[in-house]
């Protein structure tokens, strides 16, 4: 269910690790919700995908099929009014090793993130140095 559309610029600053719970007027009443979380904090850091460009510009308070709980979910919103959610990527996969905290995330949008799948997003050469992983790129 879809409860509030607000802009990036306006959410971005109040949301991340240093927040916890706010309260929005909405045409379903007054709703508390969640601004803090690593996902949160990965948006506020970079609302960019890193992989093709998309930028983020919209929230959307909103619950899944089933939950009861409304949280905010992060899109770039196209001038047509297509929605393009933005994710949370693990820079290394859980599945290889990686950890899960804000040092290990990147914001992806969900294609290059579905593109990504488990495969790192950058790939150690030999000298020392980092490039992108031309697979998932």
């Amino acid at each position: 269910m879809f409860y509030l559309e607000l802009p990036a610029e306006k959410l971005l600053p109040k949301m991340g690790h240093k927040f916890s719970r706010k309260a929005f007027s909405t045409p379903h009443g007054r709703i508390c919700v969640k601004m803090s979380s690593d996902r949160l904090e990965c948006f506020r850091r970079n609302a960019t995908c890193v992989t093709c460009g998309l930028t983020g510009n919209v929230f959307r308070m909103e619950t899944n099929k089933g939950q009861a709980t409304p949280h905010w979910n992060f899109y770039h919103k196209a001038e047509n009014g297509k929605l393009t959610l933005m994710t949370k990527d693990h820079i290394v996969p859980l599945s290889k090793g990686g950890e899960d905290n804000i040092s290990n995330l990147q914001t992806m949008c969900t294609h290059c993130n579905n593109r990504k799948g488990d495969k790192f997003s950058v790939i150690l050469i030999e000298d020392g140095t980092v490039q992108l992983n031309p697979k998932v790129a």
